[in-house]
């Protein structure tokens, strides 16, 4: 289990959630892991977790971009 700490925060809410909401996805699949559909499980997780981090990183930069963050490509 991934424990979320104030060393993790950045600083900006929206990301922070998102970062927060990532970890519970992974914890979510380890609380669950080890049952008779285990395969299915881990492919719940993963496709939750590419949705989630795709949607994450649009969000990301969008806000890289409003902030003209010098290092966005």
């Amino acid at each position: 289990m991934i424990s979320w700490t104030e060393e993790l925060r950045i600083g900006h809410p929206v990301i922070d959630d998102d970062h927060h909401k990532l970890i519970e996805i992974v914890n979510e699949f380890f609380a669950r892991q080890g049952g008779d559909d285990e395969k299915r499980i881990l492919n719940d997780t993963l496709r939750s977790l590419l949705d989630y981090a795709h949607a994450h990183f649009k969000r990301e930069e969008k806000i890289q971009k409003e902030a003209m963050y010098p290092y966005l490509r």
